[in-house]
């Protein structure tokens, strides 16, 4: 499951690099792997990310109760 959404997040990418909106890209994903591959809120965080110059797209540690987590 981790890869499948490391691979929207490429794609994702892509996408922002080409240029298109989030929903034209979420529209794409969904189109080849089903309505529910992609969230609405998922494709604008990661599009906001890109749009602040972050196209890591790796999960990256967050803090949980003051502890960090790895997040996966």
């Amino acid at each position: 499951m981790e890869d499948q959404r490391v691979h929207f997040r490429h794609i994702l990418l892509f996408c922002f690099r080409k240029g298109a909106k989030a929903t034209d890209a979420q529209r794409e994903i969904c189109g080849v792997y089903g309505d529910s591959a992609i969230s609405a809120d998922t494709r604008q965080r990661w599009f906001a990310r890109f749009r602040s110059g972050d196209v890591n797209v790796s999960d990256a540690a967050r803090s949980v109760n003051g502890n960090v987590k790895m997040q996966g």
